[in-house]
């Protein structure tokens, strides 16, 4: 436990990559799982909660009971401490409701093979990166130990076609000098296993690392990972933030030389991309506006402000389209095809109908939700009356 005296925490901060690590573990959930669970990692200091990393725990869950795989979240548990020894389980679940689930076999005898993430030995045409994988590159680099220059760790996603799409990542321990580097790939092999069962469909696609600039000692950790899949990816994500901006940058390895004779190996750039998806994008705008706060915090929104806020965002966005298309129009700017096609299909995905109508539907649509929200009022009075009574009685 974080702490040994039982005392009820003032406040909790939560750290972004949580939220994140969380909202990418319920978009990649299987078809059946309604919700995803997990354990929260963090310190514990007087009267205040800070969570800085999480992992998902699988777990089948029914109307009478809930299965979690406790080993799972053991194995998890000593792995991270390997990495952040400082960090402590913050989150905890009631005993009478948690049942171990038979998996069949000892902790110590689980094993997955390291698959390829492709057969066919080719280069990729482009690189796609969720904004979860940044953050937990970020987070390990913040949190490293004090005589480490950088990080690098296993990234993990899917190779399709001609692209590359990396959705998750962790850190390896390292030990690196001027003459050599030491990797412990026994702490990848486990962790990679221990991800496999959370998100089968993910495989090693490649490695990242920490800085601006290819060392020699990357070759030699990319070897290994040449091992695991083929052809993988470097991901280099400079950290010192050069320009007042985070440089990602993405190689692939290409033999080079004379055929027969010696040959060599250069990390030719692949272009890369960040990706988001819908709530990864809710999550990044919610963390844009802490640049502007002194304590680059903020308490969540209720419903109504954040409808207020999409409101506004939506108006300045269609006052800047409204204002392009007259631009066109008096031959300020020329037109672009591609925006007018866009613009196109955004006209015609919205049903025609007068300002009456709309105002109809959205009045019948917005009764509807306060009778719903006021029965969900009623309902939980009503079971808050009768647990008060119960105990009384």
């Amino acid at each position: 436990m974080a702490t040994t005296e039982t005392r009820r925490a003032r406040k909790v901060y939560v750290h972004p990559v949580v939220l994140f690590s969380i909202v990418d573990g319920f978009e990649r959930r299987s078809e059946d799982a309604k919700r995803v669970i997990g354990t929260l990692l963090g310190s514990v200091e007087k009267c205040s909660i800070e969570i800085r990393s999480s992992f998902g725990v699988p777990h089948n869950e029914s109307q009478d009971e809930v299965a979690i795989e406790l080993e799972y979240a053991i194995s998890m548990f000593e792995l991270h401490k390997k990495a952040h020894p400082n960090d402590e389980i913050v989150g905890w679940l009631k005993k009478d409701t948690v049942r171990a689930k038979k998996t069949g076999t000892e902790r110590g005898s689980m094993r997955a093979e390291f698959k390829m993430a492709t057969t066919e030995t080719r280069r990729a045409r482009k690189v796609y990166v969720h904004p979860v994988v940044l953050f937990s590159i970020v987070d390990g680099f913040e949190r490293r130990s004090e005589d480490a220059k950088r990080v690098i760790g296993t990234l993990l996603g899917s190779v399709e076609k001609c692209s590359i799409e990396i959705r998750s990542s962790f850190g390896v321990p390292h030990n690196e000098s001027q003459d050599e580097v030491a990797i412990e790939l026994e702490y990848a092999k486990s962790m990679f296993e221990l991800h496999k069962k959370a998100h089968p469909n993910d495989e090693i696609v490649g490695w990242y690392a920490t800085g601006s600039d290819v060392t020699e000692h990357s070759l030699l950790i990319h070897e290994y990972y040449s091992r695991e899949a083929s052809n993988p990816v470097h991901l280099t994500i400079d950290t010192t933030l050069k320009g007042s901006q985070m440089g990602i940058r993405a190689y692939q390895s290409c033999k080079m030389g004379v055929p027969g004779k010696t040959e060599g190996t250069i990390f030719s750039p692949v272009p890369c991309e960040v990706i988001l998806n819908g709530p990864e994008r809710v999550g990044v705008n919610w963390l844009q506006r802490t640049k502007s706060t002194a304590r680059q915090s903020l308490k969540p929104l209720s419903e109504m402000q954040h409808v207020s806020s999409a409101s506004e965002t939506l108006l300045e966005m269609l006052e800047s389209v409204v204002s392009y298309v007259d631009d066109v129009l008096a031959g300020k700017v020329p037109g672009d095809n591609s925006v007018g096609r866009e613009l196109m299909d955004l006209v015609t995905s919205v049903p025609r109908m007068s300002k009456e109508e709309f105002e109809s539907i959205l009045n019948s649509n917005m009764q509807d939700l306060l009778m719903i929200v006021y029965l969900s009022g009623l309902c939980k009075t009503q079971i808050s009356l009768g647990e008060k009574l119960a105990t009384v009685l």
